[in-house]
């Protein structure tokens, strides 16, 4: 029996999320400035850690990025989370990318032959990504050192990578 996503049949839920992402990048500004705490509500990672929450990355710049494996605009993100943390790792960056497919194995599967060096967590019980307030997938969001949220992307688009950069270094740089 076919995994569901909010009722539909997952490749039904992903043809849905991918419109609905196309749409929202297509016709609203996807990169929007804010200044709101983060919700700490990351969960344990893929990778056997401990619980991971906000408050344990603070003082670092967090990309949190809401995902599933049968997204495709959230596959084709992941090469380019992976250079943003090769480059900016050293520098008080980190990534969290955060899992919503039904069963972890899904997310364990993608990860398999999609390595990434950044932490994983997985929830499907759609807490984090409400408490967030994610409407579109892939959504991600930046949050300064003292824990808030500055920057909020929706979909993915390749050629955005720039913009992004500048927008991490600058939040790096701030003390």
């Amino acid at each position: 029996m076919a995994a569901k996503q909010r009722g539909y049949p997952r490749p039904v839920a992903g043809l849905i999320y991918s419109l609905l992402a196309a749409a929202l990048s297509a016709t609203v500004a996807s990169a929007k400035p804010l200044a709101v705490p983060a919700p700490d509500c990351l969960g344990a990672t893929l990778g056997g850690q401990d619980r991971l929450t906000l408050e344990s990355l603070r003082g670092k710049v967090v990309y949190v990025d809401f995902w599933a494996s049968w997204c495709p605009p959230c596959r084709h993100s992941f090469p380019v989370m992976q250079r943003l943390y090769d480059e900016f790792s050293v520098s008080g960056f980190e990534i969290v990318a955060v899992n919503l497919d039904q069963e972890v194995s899904q997310a364990r599967r993608f990860l398999a032959t999609n390595p990434v060096a950044f932490s994983v967590t997985h929830d499907n019980s759609g807490a984090c990504p409400q408490a967030f307030g994610v409407q579109a997938m892939p959504t991600s969001y930046l949050i300064d050192k003292d824990g808030t949220v500055r920057w909020r992307h929706s979909g993915f688009r390749r050629g955005e990578e720039g913009r992004l950069k500048q927008i991490i270094r600058t939040l790096i740089e701030d003390s």
